[in-house]
């Protein structure tokens, strides 16, 4: 499906289908061919710029910020990123699985945590997912066709995004923000992570809701899908923390605002309050997307929000105590 006007931006690293393509093709076939006599010099220059163009590839992409990502690795999440190749909502839990998987394999201490800090997204990102397959698998909505496209096209977007980047396509703005912080080894964790869910929730999300044309009445399901993922808030603090070190307990937990709510009211109250609203407002923004006569507002409105919201991540700790639980 086709995504509402998404935002361009320049490609980063210049490498386009068809070069990946011919590196693909040498690395299959180099030891298996003997080129003839007469292509022998055609092939032999082939293969040069091939082997130019994946030193580029790793030179720009497998080795960001202590990452040890391997050529094989890199071809794993490009085939895990293939929207094209989805069969349906349930390939999303695998698949974003797999890819922080690899995202903390390629990392520079992988063992002790330190997984590529551009899969610190993905490793929140897969009890989410898994608990959106399992709960309209096992039906828990009144429209669970609805569910079904939701949950596929909203993963499709991270996807989409993740695998441009790694082609050096053109990636939306959001998007790209998220990859140029965790290529910084100086950015917070915790930013880079805020980055990634505001982009996902505040933008990715109304636009998927728009683009499979949600019914005004799928808006009670909508409510209950985030009543059920908001549970699995535990099991996504454990997974970053084994997979990238990162401590995201009080982040989830919105800080020392967070306690005060939840001093006055119960544990947690505050984080699942905080996680409703931001779904709440994409409801509304994705139905002026529906609308011609709103499109514009709601896509500046989108916009705006995703801005303030990054101001806020810049004030992240850019480090903290996993042990005691307290940033410093």
């Amino acid at each position: 499906m086709k995504s509402l006007k998404p935002t361009p931006a320049l490609s980063k690293y210049g490498l386009n289908f068809s070069s990946f393509f011919l590196v693909s093709i040498l690395s299959v076939t180099a030891c298996k061919t003997s080129p003839s006599e007469n292509n022998a010099s055609e092939n032999k220059a082939s293969e040069n710029k091939a082997s130019e163009t994946l030193s580029t590839v790793q030179q720009a992409l497998l080795t960001k910020c202590g990452a040890k990502m391997t050529f094989a690795q890199y071809q794993e999440l490009l085939k895990l990123s293939d929207i094209s190749t989805f069969k349906d909502f349930r390939d999303a839990a695998p698949r974003s699985e797999r890819i922080a998987e690899v995202f903390h394999e390629a990392g520079k201490d992988p063992e002790n945590g330190h997984g590529d800090r551009r899969g610190i997204f993905a490793s929140m990102y897969v009890e989410i997912t898994k608990e959106s397959v399992g709960s309209t698998v096992r039906g828990e909505y009144d429209n669970n066709e609805m569910a079904g496209k939701l949950v596929k096209r909203f993963a499709e977007r991270y996807f989409e995004s993740l695998h441009n980047y790694l082609l050096g396509r053109e990636v939306i703005d959001e998007w790209k923000t998220y990859y140029k912080l965790a290529e910084d080894c100086d950015t917070s964790d915790l930013r880079i992570l805020g980055s990634g869910v505001n982009t996902h929730m505040t933008f990715d999300l109304p636009y998927a809701l728009a683009e499979i044309e949600s019914a005004d009445d799928f808006q009670n399901d909508f409510i209950e899908f985030g009543e059920i993922l908001i549970k699995k808030k535990r099991p996504s603090t454990d997974r970053l923390m084994r997979q990238q070190n990162v401590f995201a307990a009080s982040f989830f937990d919105l800080f020392l605002l967070g306690k005060a709510i939840d001093g006055l009211t119960d544990p947690g109250k505050a984080a699942t309050m905080g996680f409703q609203l931001i779904r709440k407002e994409a409801w509304f923004n994705s139905r002026g997307l529906l609308k011609e006569t709103r499109k514009a507002f709601a896509s500046n409105s989108i916009r705006a929000a995703w801005m303030n919201r990054q101001i806020v991540l810049r004030f992240m700790p850019k480090s903290h105590d996993k042990m005691k639980g307290t940033e410093q």
